[in-house]
């Protein structure tokens, strides 16, 4: 059997060590700036990929306005900055900053578009 390509890579980073509370399924709420004045009520989970290396998120809301998605998270050690890829049922894919403390994390892309859980 041949070694997976990469394989000495697929190792916990340890530069996103302080994503490990979040690891599991949550129920979440959250707010979003185009829809002012809304609660919105939904599921996320968490786990690691690729041994460690990333970080997966998927995510539903209960109300239609918001999209289900996936988003890969990572980190650039150099800058000392967390990101996210993220993809939604909508075909939609964005970038965002990604800023953790404790268990709640929040990212944003511009003032326009923010969320956390």
């Amino acid at each position: 059997m041949t070694k997976l390509i990469g394989s000495e890579a697929r190792k916990s980073n340890p530069t996103l060590k302080p994503f490990e509370p979040l690891i599991g399924e949550w129920r979440t709420t959250g707010t979003h700036p185009l829809v002012p004045g809304k609660t919105f009520h939904g599921r996320a989970s968490f786990s690691w990929i690729e041994g460690g290396a990333f970080l997966i998120l998927r995510s539903e809301v209960d109300e239609p306005e918001i999209p289900s998605g996936t988003a890969i998270l990572g980190s650039d050690d150099a800058e000392g900055t967390f990101s996210m890829l993220y993809f939604d049922e909508r075909g939609v894919s964005r970038k965002y900053g990604v800023n953790i403390s404790g268990d709640v994390m929040t990212w944003t892309r511009d003032t326009r578009n923010s969320g956390s859980v």
